[in-house]
């Protein structure tokens, strides 16, 4: 059992929607599972109210689906879903990478190589929700440095939804360090502030992940 909510940090309901989206992400709610609000509320010690609030916000991110018969249940995410969004997100990040490449700072740069590396170190420890973590911040701040608050909107929506799949992506054995070298590759052209090349390679890096996505529907 985790530990009830802390109230005097963020609100109840953001806080129940983060633990319940990163028991999504890291696959410790499976896809198609089955959500029980009552447990969910003995859980986390807050009220039925929160737990639904929290339910709601995250079918609108579409990592759940509400059913008025059976209730709420993690997504499932179909060959054609996946191809879809992973086809969406190599066009937004490569604009991201793009755009970053045009306006980083030499600051900026030595941040996102400090990112790279606890990267591959939460890989080397096996540290799958640190993996994730330290991957959204990553790409968080290569969306900061290029300044493009519709482009920032675009991607969390996808990323959302791709979030139902990383913990299975990123649990292929040398997923995490070619991700690593594909990411470096990323940083060294946005370093040399080639446009061009930052699109290539962050493309390059998320049709990758894409191919290792679609093994999990392989017959």
């Amino acid at each position: 059992m985790v530990p009830a909510l802390q109230r005097e940090a963020a609100p109840l309901r953001s806080q129940a929607t983060s633990f319940i989206r990163q028991q999504i992400v890291s696959g410790n709610y499976s896809p198609g599972q089955r959500l029980v609000e009552k447990q969910l509320e003995e859980e986390l010690g807050v009220s039925r109210t929160v737990v639904r609030e929290a339910l709601r916000q995250l079918e609108t991110q579409k990592l759940i689906t509400l059913d008025s018969r059976s209730g709420p249940k993690v997504a499932v995410l179909s060959r054609n879903d996946v191809g879809a969004l992973y086809d969406v997100r190599a066009a937004l990040e490569g604009m991201a990478a793009r755009l970053a490449a045009d306006h980083a700072t030499e600051i900026e740069v030595r941040k996102l190589y400090r990112l790279l590396e606890e990267f591959r170190n939460k890989g080397n420890a096996d540290d799958t929700e640190g993996l994730i973590s330290v991957k959204d911040e990553f790409y968080s701040m290569i969306i900061d440095i290029g300044d493009n608050e519709v482009l920032d909107d675009l991607l969390e929506n996808v990323q959302s939804r791709i979030a139902l799949l990383r913990s299975y992506t990123l649990g292929v054995p040398g997923r995490v360090q070619r991700s690593f070298e594909e990411l470096s590759g990323v940083v060294e052209a946005i370093e040399a502030h080639d446009a061009e090349l930052a699109e290539r390679r962050s493309r390059e890096h998320v049709n990758a992940a894409k191919s290792v996505a679609l093994t999990r529907f392989a017959s």
